[in-house]
């Protein structure tokens, strides 16, 4: 990952993980902005420099390092936390959306799905105010179960870092906890309990 010691010193500041920075070389703002979207991602780097220089900018273009105040509005978490399974690939995909409409067709686009796969299905998805930082939280529990993979999205090489291989009830247990951490009561929670069975990978 190609950051500056400045980038780096001002991602660590305001504790920003390299899990939610997108690497823009190679894209222009409207790809960037569509797969930021898509993954999840909070920051893109290696963009066009803003008038003062910098090189960190939101997914609608604007400079994090002039306005530091940008962060508190990307990072409100209200929206909603979800659990994906594939029994394609026997992986999982905790993600956070601020989407009302939230559908498997955006995991599953034709021959692009998430991490390769096309069929993905929503199995929990929680609403709460703290939405994002849960979905963070959670991968964080399941960093021995996280699976690094490859694929193609519009033509060029992804990489996706919300997969996670082992069975359900471990990711719904990571998911419950960090709920736990935030100290958070959830507006919603929906869980398909008739379908769960068939996503107990070992």
């Amino acid at each position: 990952m190609s950051l500056s010691p400045e980038q780096v010193a001002f991602l660590k500041k305001h504790g920003i993980s390299e899990e939610l920075l997108f690497d823009a070389a190679g894209y222009t703002s409207a790809e960037y902005k569509d797969l930021m979207k898509d993954q999840g991602k909070k920051i893109a780097f290696n963009v066009t420099t803003c008038y003062r220089g910098h090189k960190l900018r939101t997914r609608h273009g604007q400079c994090v390092q002039c306005r530091p105040a940008n962060l508190a509005f990307i990072f409100r978490g209200n929206g909603t936390t979800y659990l994906a399974g594939s029994r394609e690939s026997k992986s999982f995909k905790i993600g956070f959306t601020k989407s009302k409409n939230l559908r498997e067709e955006s995991l599953n686009k034709k021959n692009e799905g998430y991490g390769g796969h096309s069929d993905w299905e929503l199995l929990l998805w929680i609403e709460s105010i703290h939405a994002g930082e849960i979905e963070q939280l959670g991968h964080g529990q399941l960093k021995q179960y996280q699976e690094m993979k490859f694929y193609y999205h519009e033509g060029k090489k992804q990489e996706a870092k919300e997969l996670f291989k082992g069975p359900y009830q471990k990711m719904k247990e990571a998911i419950l906890y960090a709920i736990l951490e935030k100290n958070e009561d959830p507006m919603m929670i929906r869980e398909k309990t008739h379908r769960i069975h068939r996503y107990e990978f070992q």
